[in-house]
């Protein structure tokens, strides 16, 4: 799992940086801007920037990857302290084999570009194992377990410069698993969310806690 991560990372680093390079070679500024300036001496979009910020998009895709979720914590928490409600009688959490979870997500900014509200789609799968309470190396049971989150998001940018922004998410709604109608609650906190490439299009790391994951890596791109 960890390698995996490791090689998302690399993989999209590697995408961003080669689209911030043909971004930056087709911009040339002696050129580019007199040419702008003389065909539009006012920029009807000037309160869309601020603090010297790059001028975001009005709407934005992302694809996330993020290890581990919540339910990864709360399973690991019944494996390590046990249960008297696992089912079947007599067994016990035994292990938990998770691929972490995949999230689409759309945001909206407003006018100022410091806010924007949008909504998420994850989905994760694990393979969850039982073992016996007597004896923890005699398997009882397997079972595989899929869940979907649905939530609505909000993000609050604290920068956003020509080639990086920073940020902070939040989003709460609700999960549910696939193969039974079984509704719960469903939340991410993201304090920190670090964006970098060209203003079209750009690769992020996120630092939080929920639903889409602690560590979080993805994708996005502004239209």
């Amino acid at each position: 799992m960890k390698k995996a991560f490791f090689a998302i990372a690399i993989c999209i680093m590697a995408f961003t940086t080669t689209a911030f390079a043909r971004e930056d070679k087709a911009f040339n500024p002696e050129t580019n801007i007199s040419t702008t300036l003389a065909a539009s001496p006012v920029d009807n979009n000037a309160d869309f920037q601020f603090k010297g910020a790059a001028r975001p998009n009005h709407n934005e895709i992302s694809l996330t990857y993020g290890y581990p979720t919540f339910t990864d914590v709360e399973m690991g928490l019944g494996m390590a302290i046990g249960s008297v409600l696992i089912i079947p009688l007599g067994s016990k959490l035994g292990s938990v084999n998770t691929k972490g979870a995949l999230a689409l997500e759309y945001q909206h900014y407003i006018p100022s570009g410091r806010i924007s509200f949008g909504g998420l789609i994850s989905y994760e799968a694990m393979d969850i194992t039982f073992v016996s309470k007597d004896d923890p190396s005699k398997v009882t049971s397997t079972d595989k377990a899929s869940y979907i989150t649905l939530m609505p998001s909000a993000k609050c940018v604290w920068f956003n410069r020509k080639h990086v922004g920073m940020y902070s998410r939040l989003a709460v709604g609700i999960m549910t698993t696939t193969d039974e109608i079984n509704i719960g609650p469903a939340f991410q906190i993201d304090p920190v969310g670090v964006e970098f490439g060209g203003q079209r299009l750009r690769g992020f790391a996120q630092l939080g806690f929920g639903n889409v994951g602690i560590f979080q890596l993805g994708i996005k791109t502004n239209f």
